[in-house]
């Protein structure tokens, strides 16, 4: 299958089809993924270089073969390559897959996306907007600022972030801590106790005791 992909001058229906069967075949055997690994990542950065070449779904297959694989070293030194993917708004399933392949790298993915956001403001909002809608970067930085709300004076912005953690619920379950500090808001009067009696419910081991 990978033999028959590698001709860059003669893209058919017939490679598409093979690539497609890799990226379904190593999901089913990861097995031979590490066996596998360097005609595969070779194949992917063929395709990718060769765009002009390939529609849309050569390149989407390839992307998630390469985040499948996940190979952080790999993914780190063709970061150039796989953000050109993320500019076209025309291609959104093509930006996901070049977004899920950095984000993937955890940690280093993420620096990695801030930094082109940073440096390419065409590719801000289409970052920046799908780092907000992990749950990952909703619990490092969203749940963590509405906690913070919790040691101010103005109680309308502690209700506030009460109930918008008793909607996040799935993310903040696990929070270190947060049944403490939610707990320590029955001694402000001016705090809703059924609110947060809802929400130390939803939040963790404390609250459904």
């Amino acid at each position: 299958l990978i033999k028959n992909t590698f001709d860059a001058s003669k893209p058919t229906t017939c490679q598409l089809g093979s690539v497609i069967l890799i990226y379904l075949y190593i999901n089913k055997h990861s097995e031979i993924v590490q066996e596998m690994e360097p005609s595969l990542l070779n194949l992917c950065v063929m395709i990718l270089r060769n765009y002009t070449k390939y529609n849309e779904l050569f390149l989407i297959a390839a992307l998630d073969i390469i985040s499948y694989i996940n190979n952080v070293d790999f993914i780190i030194a063709n970061t150039d390559l796989i953000t050109l993917f993320l500019t076209d708004i025309n291609y959104p399933v093509l930006q996901e897959s070049a977004f899920n392949c950095l984000f993937h790298c955890g940690y280093k993915g993420i620096s990695l996306l801030i930094n082109v956001a940073n440096k390419y403001p065409a590719y801000q909002q289409f970052i920046l907007t799908k780092l907000l809608d992990t749950p990952h970067i909703q619990h490092i930085i969203i749940v963590r600022e509405l906690i913070n709300e919790f040691y101010t004076k103005d109680s309308k912005r502690i209700n506030f972030a009460l109930a918008a953690l008793n909607r996040l619920y799935w993310i903040v379950h696990g929070e270190d801590n947060i049944e403490f500090a939610i707990s320590e808001l029955f001694n402000n009067q001016k705090i809703n106790k059924n609110l947060i009696a809802s929400t130390l419910r939803t939040s963790g081991v404390l609250g459904t005791k």
